[in-house]
């Protein structure tokens, strides 16, 4: 599975397979299969609202609102907000407006408990069938997780969801990164 993204991380999805190509180690690969997923999609949005973030919150709000506004009448999403601890803040619902509130409505304080918060997803979106997608919106490190790398990395590898990350650093823009 492929995503693509243009030179502002927006992503782009009306390519053709014919504007599309593969390569590997700079040689073309042959296209198996092509095609534009039009399944519903179950998202998780993860926000990272420890201390460190507090002068890129807003940011991480707009970048949210964002991905809020991608969704479709048939998609869903959940918010989940995380300092050193972890917060649902808006279970379930396929209300935008909703979401958007969510999204909205961290302070920055405390540490990171980045592993805590991928855990909750996985969690809420793990019995879910179709297609599911975690966003995750960070400065980086994780400083307070009850939960290890390694756990978070086997749950990673049994479920089938995408992780969007996007991380922040301190006066620039966010990097994003897909797994």
């Amino acid at each position: 599975m492929v995503s693509v993204t243009d030179k502002n991380e927006a992503f782009v999805s009306n390519l053709e397979r014919s504007q599309f190509e593969v390569l590997e180690n700079g040689k073309p690969q042959k296209l198996v299969d092509f095609y534009r997923e039009e399944r519903p999609i179950t998202m998780a949005i993860l926000l990272d609202s420890s201390g460190s973030m507090h002068e890129m919150l807003k940011e991480v709000h707009v970048a949210a609102a964002s991905f809020v506004d991608t969704l479709r009448d048939q998609d869903t999403a959940l918010v989940i907000d995380f300092d050193d601890r972890v917060f649902l803040i808006q279970d379930l619902t396929s209300d935008r407006e909703a979401l958007r509130q969510a999204v909205t409505s961290t302070e920055a304080i405390g540490g990171t408990a980045i592993f805590d918060a991928l855990h909750a997803s996985y969690r809420k979106l793990g019995k879910i069938e179709g297609r599911k997608a975690i966003i995750l919106l960070s400065d980086g490190d994780d400083t307070s997780s009850q939960f290890a790398f390694k756990r978070i990395l086997e749950q990673a590898k049994s479920d089938n969801t995408m992780i969007y990350a996007s991380a922040w650093a301190r006066g620039s823009a966010p990097r994003g990164a897909a797994s």
